[in-house]
């Protein structure tokens, strides 16, 4: 069945996307399931449109079946979708109708890549926050915890990303990368919004899984664009929908960050980018010599 929309989910024993799809859908659901629990593998087998088992993290997982098996064997056109929308297991939504509205908010704002905002204290960006009084606040880019993607961006910028950057499994710093492509896919900036009006619930606290953390820490340096992970920007805000949807990038000055914020930030980290505990800490963690 293909639906306006694909809603792809890398879901746990712990997973809470069964309340977010429960009802009347505009939306695809396909699930990846990396626990260990029969039972409830079928049930969310029983709920999602394709299911999937598999071990791994995120990226890692999409780059085996979103991008290997899909979209090289199977040669998948992720078009025929508007929208591709990849939560992470712990969002919460107020119901499947929620969900929905987000996505519609997508389609009616002309949204390059959007993500809801949060609405409690669990984010890694103060520009996740959710803003009281307006209705979205356009941003330099999107966190993979959530990214909702135009699909033709999705096929033409994410998915050529995850193939490229293969030793990515926790997916730390692709965004950046994603970013980049899709820019060059639109030959503009991208419209990345933020959607308050549309904003969600982080169950966990950002480094509850300290495994992908460790990993993404380390992943990240080999991103080129490391240094714009120092601050995610706001850079407009937008009482309403239709004010979004009128609004088109057009500056790239904006996105980009000014030389002195990115000095402070090398400067901020630069014991943890000394090429010996670099090293060292390469060694330990990915078993490189």
């Amino acid at each position: 069945m293909t639906r306006e929309h694909l809603m792809i989910v890398m879901a746990g024993d712990k997973s809470v996307h069964e309340n977010n799809i429960k009802g009347n859908r505009n939306f695809d659901v396909w699930v990846v399931y990396y626990g260990n629990d029969d039972d409830v593998a079928r049930r969310y087998s029983e709920t999602a449109d394709r299911f999937w088992r598999a071990k791994g993290m995120k990226v890692e997982l999409l780059r085996d079946i979103i991008v290997r098996d899909l979209h090289f064997r199977q040669n998948f056109d992720f078009t025929c979708y508007k929208y591709v929308f990849m939560p992470d297991d712990d969002i919460i939504f107020d119901g499947v109708d929620a969900v929905n509205a987000f996505l519609d908010a997508c389609t009616a704002t002309g949204a390059d890549c959007a993500q809801p905002a949060i609405s409690n204290n669990y984010w890694s960006h103060v520009s996740t926050q959710k803003v009281d009084q307006i209705a979205a606040h356009s941003v330099n880019w999107i966190e993979i915890m959530m990214p909702a993607y135009r699909s033709d961006l999705f096929q033409n910028a994410f998915i050529p990303v995850v193939h490229q950057l293969d030793f990515l499994v926790s997916g730390f710093g692709i965004e950046i990368m994603v970013q980049k492509l899709c820019e060059t896919h639109r030959r503009r900036p991208t419209k990345n919004l933020i959607l308050d009006s549309h904003a969600v619930v982080h169950s966990r606290p950002v480094g509850t899984n300290k495994a992908i953390h460790a990993r993404g820490e380390l992943e990240a340096f080999f991103i080129p664009q490391r240094q714009w992970m120092f601050g995610m920007k706001t850079l407009r805000e937008f009482k309403s929908l239709d004010e979004a949807a009128a609004f088109v990038p057009s500056d790239y000055k904006e996105i980009f960050f000014e030389k002195a914020v990115v000095e402070e930030g090398i400067s901020k980290y630069k014991p943890l980018i000394d090429l010996n505990i670099m090293r060292r800490s390469i060694t330990s963690k990915f078993g490189v010599r």
